[in-house]
């Protein structure tokens, strides 16, 4: 993530704040489209940085250790987002 990401984050962060304080119309609008700017480019970072790992996993010359770093970071990255399976309590 880079610093101007983390920027807008902040901005948004504190845009939503006065939104709840202020309960004005025009801001919560403004607040509205500034949280969908900063979602839009949060999306587009990540699809770059998942588009540059898989680069670097086609590469050929990459040796099998970086490899598996490279492939590691992926996966790791996609089993943040998996929901764990209910356990019936019997």
């Amino acid at each position: 993530m880079t610093y101007s990401i983390r920027q807008m984050i902040k901005k948004r962060n504190r845009l939503h704040k006065t939104t709840k304080q202020s309960n004005s119309p025009e801001l919560c609008s403004t607040f509205r489209k500034f949280r969908n700017d900063v979602t839009k480019l949060i999306r587009k970072s990540k699809a770059e940085y998942n588009n540059k790992l898989i680069e670097q996993l086609n590469s050929s010359v990459i040796s099998g250790r970086q490899w598996f770093k490279i492939a590691n970071k992926f996966r790791k990255q996609q089993s943040i987002h998996t929901i764990p399976t209910l356990i019936d309590g019997e």
